[in-house]
C-alpha cells in the first residue's frame, strides 16, 4: 500500500466534497485492539 492516501485524508477529501461519514461498520482489530479494517459509510 506504499504511496496510497491515509483513511484522514480520503475521509477530508470526501468532506470537502460534501460527503459526511454516517456508519463504521464491520471493525476488524489486531491483537493489542487497534483497528486495522472497517467499512465506512459517507452520504450527504
Amino acid at each position: 500500500y506504499e504511496g496510497q492516501a491515509l483513511a484522514d485524508e480520503v475521509i477530508a477529501w470526501l468532506r470537502e466534497h460534501g460527503l459526511r461519514l454516517i456508519g463504521v461498520y464491520n471493525m476488524a482489530t489486531d491483537r493489542d485492539g487497534r483497528a486495522v479494517q472497517a467499512d465506512f459509510l459517507f452520504g450527504r
